[in-house]
């Protein structure tokens, strides 16, 4: 029945990109959504930005083994991301009007500044949509028993499926109608996990002291450690492509802000829900704790202590929470490829073949993003013996080129007259080669991401000050405001 169940929903959901492709008229209508989105579908589609591998099954991974420390970095800097979105970023960034982060640097800056984020962008989005395929992989090959590398594959199929044909639109209206899915599924399995494992309060009993601090011990490594978790997806993600896309989706400027408000609310309260049932391993099944890959805890749990009608909700849930963030993480860079570094040498494309330029990048995404993440032994019936990469540490290194390089010339073009293309670029790449240098050099990883950030402000004011140039801020009065 749980199979049976997968099969109508990957169908359905394929249909509804089908369909939400009927909406598509033109490239803006692709990449944006024709800026039509009202103002719940803004914010469950800005809710989905993360809540997939990552939180389902990578956070709730971290709780039993670091306790909330080790969520720091997911639920709490996703909702923190959100949340600085809406007070500082959303505004301008609708205003601007432009369909891509590069497309901001080109105006504020410079071509060469174009090109440079744009490669930033695109390469740091191979991590993150790798991480949604293994997590495919690993929900298919656990209900299904085929082995992973197919596993991945079918998964995958369906995802650019109704991205490739529905775009924006496409990921928005699943993104509603999985996040309704989640919710009533994460409710469902929460109470009945947690009666089970005797209620909520002896799950939540009975911990290793320290395990609800949310502050780390005063120690220099251990604060650099905590800091940098807060600033990967809380700052590091404000400059993504798929974050930008879904604010420009709105409506209207006030809608953009809004549904930023109301994302991060709902991710800070549903993202508890998936800690908690992981949580229930120690009263519930504790031998699991052993298990070589604790990503597959959660969905062991599923599959030990509940009924196949819940399985199944589950499973559809799990597919909903990982397709719904997969599928704009594929589109984004997808976007940058095709508007920022492909269209430029084309200058005679019109917009239908630039919408078809953007889909075959769509497919180019895809195929790189599957092939980084296909497991080493490609042969092995189970997850936990084919070398595939562990989700967190993929989801991680995926932020570092955006918050070491992007983010600061991003906030100093919409907040300081005096940014300049040369400092942008300073900041740039200054940034990656400072943490390039603490990271690989060094050996000194706790601290390589703030390095890198720091290292970009300076730079950034360095250029800027110090050698000024022509800047393209008169271009932009709304950036003024």
């Amino acid at each position: 029945m749980v199979l049976a169940f997968i099969i109508v929903y990957m169908v359905v959901t394929v249909v509804v990109g089908l369909l939400a492709s009927r909406l598509v008229k033109n490239s803006t209508d692709f990449i944006v959504a024709g800026r039509r989105l009202p103002l719940y579908m803004t914010a469950t589609a800005l809710f989905a930005t993360w809540f997939g591998a990552e939180t389902m099954l990578g956070a709730s991974s971290r709780i039993n083994n670091e306790g909330m420390l080790g969520t720091i970095e997911d639920p709490f800097g996703a909702a923190l991301c959100l949340l600085l979105l809406g007070l500082f970023f959303a505004r301008p960034l609708y205003r601007s009007g432009y369909l891509t982060f590069g497309d901001f640097f080109k105006g504020r800056y410079d071509r060469k500044s174009e090109i440079l984020s744009s490669l930033f962008i695109v390469l740091s989005y191979f991590g993150w949509v790798a991480a949604q395929i293994v997590a495919l992989g690993l929900v298919v090959n656990i209900v299904t028993g085929f082995p992973v590398h197919w596993s991945m594959i079918l998964a995958s199929s369906v995802l650019i499926l109704y991205t490739f044909f529905g775009g924006m639109w496409a990921v928005s209206i699943n993104d509603f109608i999985q996040t309704i899915m989640i919710v009533g599924a994460l409710v469902v399995v929460t109470i009945v996990l947690g009666k089970q494992a005797g209620g909520v309060e002896a799950v939540l009993s009975d911990r290793p002291d320290g395990f609800y601090n949310l502050w780390p011990e005063p120690k220099v490594v251990h604060v650099l450690e905590y800091l940098t978790a807060w600033m990967a997806i809380g700052l590091g993600s404000i400059p993504q492509q798929d974050l930008f896309q879904r604010v420009c989706s709105a409506r209207s400027e006030k809608t953009a802000v809004r549904a930023c408000y109301i994302g991060s609310f709902m991710y800070l309260t549903i993202a508890a829900m998936p800690l908690f049932i992981a949580m229930t391993v120690r009263n519930l099944h504790p031998e699991l704790l052993n298990m070589a890959d604790h990503q597959a805890i959660l969905p062991t749990l599923i599959k030990l202590y509940t009924n196949p009608w819940i399985q199944a909700f589950f499973w559809g849930a799990l597919l909903s929470a990982i397709l719904s963030t997969a599928s704009a993480a594929i589109l984004a860079p997808s976007v940058i490829l095709s508007e920022n570094l492909i269209r430029p040498l084309l200058p005679k494309l019109n917009d239908r073949q630039f919408l078809w330029l953007t889909r075959a990048c769509v497919l180019i995404i895809s195929t790189v993003a599957i092939l980084f993440a296909l497991p080493q032994d490609p042969t092995a019936a189970h997850a936990a013996d084919s070398g595939m990469p562990m989700i967190w540490e993929l989801v991680a290194e995926s932020y570092t080129a955006t918050l070491v390089s992007l983010l600061v010339p991003l906030t100093a073009g919409i907040y300081w007259k005096r940014a300049n293309s040369r400092g942008a670029f300073a900041a740039m790449v200054g940034g990656i080669l400072v943490w390039a240098l603490f990271n690989w050099v060094l050996h000194a990883e706790f601290m390589a991401k703030i390095a890198g950030f720091v290292a970009s402000i300076v730079f950034m004011v360095a250029g800027s000050l110090f050698r000024p140039v022509r800047t393209g801020r008169d271009s932009f009065p709304h950036l003024q405001q």
